[in-house]
């Protein structure tokens, strides 16, 4: 479950930045939790929480953009350089998925 909850947040990031709005308004948590808690009791009284969770997980994901953003600036100015094989081209996409699975 919480490999999808945290999918779902990612998409829901990358989405705002793509209008350039990267809140997530709390009014929009509270009418989730509050369409969820019949469902969901253990919701009751958990928003505050909730919102330091989407926080955390926004500041891990901004974290991993801007990682990754270097990583792939490194490896362009590298390949400016020189003729980039296919054996490191492979090994520079393992270690970005590698990043972005730590995440």
């Amino acid at each position: 479950r919480g490999y999808v909850l945290k999918k779902i947040l990612r998409r829901i990031f990358l989405n705002n930045i793509k209008i350039n709005n990267f809140e997530i308004n709390n009014e929009i948590i509270r009418k989730i939790i509050e369409s969820m808690q019949e469902e969901y009791e253990i919701l009751n009284n958990k928003e505050k929480k909730i919102n330091r969770i989407i926080e955390k997980e926004k500041k891990n994901f901004l974290s991993l953009l801007k990682n990754s953003e270097k990583n792939i600036k490194l490896f362009l100015k590298k390949t400016n350089k020189k003729k980039i094989t296919e054996k490191e081209f492979f090994f520079f996409l393992r270690n970005l998925r590698n990043t972005y699975r730590n995440y």
